[in-house]
């Protein structure tokens, strides 16, 4: 996968020794934040 052909890209910061997530696990992080951003007017 390369970073050309992508529409956008986001992070998300991890605090402690975790240095990478399953994408499962990016994945449900992702549409927490999404929703929760939509619920609470950002």
């Amino acid at each position: 996968l390369s970073k050309e052909k992508c529409d956008f890209l986001t992070r998300i910061p991890m605090l402690g020794q975790i240095n990478s997530l399953n994408a499962g696990v990016a994945a449900a992080v992702l549409m927490f934040e999404v929703v929760r951003q939509r619920t609470t007017g950002r």
